[in-house]
C-alpha cells in the first residue's frame, strides 16, 4: 500500500519515496521531474493534492519548454485548478466565435492581402 507524506494511503500507485527521489531531481533543474512533480501534485498523487505547487512544478517545467507541461498549465487554466478561470474566452481561445470565418473569406484570407 502507498503511503502520502502523512501517512495515508494514496491509492495512486506513487509512494513518499517516489515523490522524494523526484522532487529531488525536480530541484536540480530536471524538467521531466518537475513535469512529473507537478502531476503527482495535481493528481495528489502520493502527496496531497495542492494545485498551486502543480501549477508551480508545470511551470518550472515550462521555461525549459516542456510541451508537456504547457499544455498541463493550459489545461488548469481552462478548469479554473488553482487559478481564476477567465469567464470569457479570450482571442486564444478557439472557441465557436473565434473559429468562424471572416465576412467575406477565411481568417487565413485576412492575413494574406
Amino acid at each position: 500500500m502507498n503511503m502520502s507524506v502523512e501517512g495515508k494511503a494514496t491509492g495512486m500507485g506513487r509512494s513518499t519515496w517516489d515523490v522524494i527521489a523526484v522532487k529531488k531531481a525536480a530541484e536540480q533543474g530536471n524538467a521531466w521531474a518537475q513535469f512529473q512533480l507537478g502531476i503527482m501534485y495535481a493528481k495528489g498523487e502520493g502527496t496531497p493534492q495542492d494545485y498551486q505547487q502543480a501549477i508551480h512544478w508545470y511551470q518550472k517545467a515550462a521555461e525549459q519548454v516542456d510541451a508537456e507541461s504547457l499544455l498541463m498549465l493550459g489545461a488548469m487554466c481552462r478548469n479554473g485548478d488553482g487559478v481564476l478561470r477567465s469567464p470569457e474566452p479570450t482571442e486564444l481561445d478557439p472557441g465557436p466565435q473565434n473559429m468562424a470565418p471572416s465576412p467575406g473569406g477565411t481568417k487565413d484570407d485576412d492575413r494574406h492581402p
